[in-house]
């Protein structure tokens, strides 16, 4: 749970200085390519592969339904987001101490 905690702390404070850098920095337009797949897919893999379970989840305002599985052994957690679609993207994605996000 410890791990959970930490990692629902570090996303609150990475929003806050996102919305906090958006209103002190110039947008610029980019183009991000995410490889995607069925959920099914994506989140068995999660489990099988990567020992991570779905500790939490949420409903966007864009309908979408966002994830996080975490290893409790390790700490390693991701992030998938879930459209209408029923396609799964990685978001981001960390271990002990490291952040990766797409």
């Amino acid at each position: 749970m410890q791990i959970l905690n930490k990692i629902l702390i570090t996303l609150f404070i990475l929003g806050c200085g996102v919305a906090i850098a958006d209103n002190h920095i110039e947008r610029k337009m980019e183009t991000i390519t995410r490889i995607c797949s069925s959920h099914d897919f994506v989140s068995n893999d999660l489990i099988k592969n990567h020992n991570e379970q779905r500790r939490w989840y949420a409903v966007s305002n864009k309908n979408e339904i966002i994830e996080l599985y975490v290893d409790e052994e390790d700490g390693s957690w991701t992030i998938i987001t879930t459209g209408t679609n029923k396609l799964a993207c990685g978001l981001a994605g960390g271990n002990s101490g490291s952040v990766f996000i797409e």
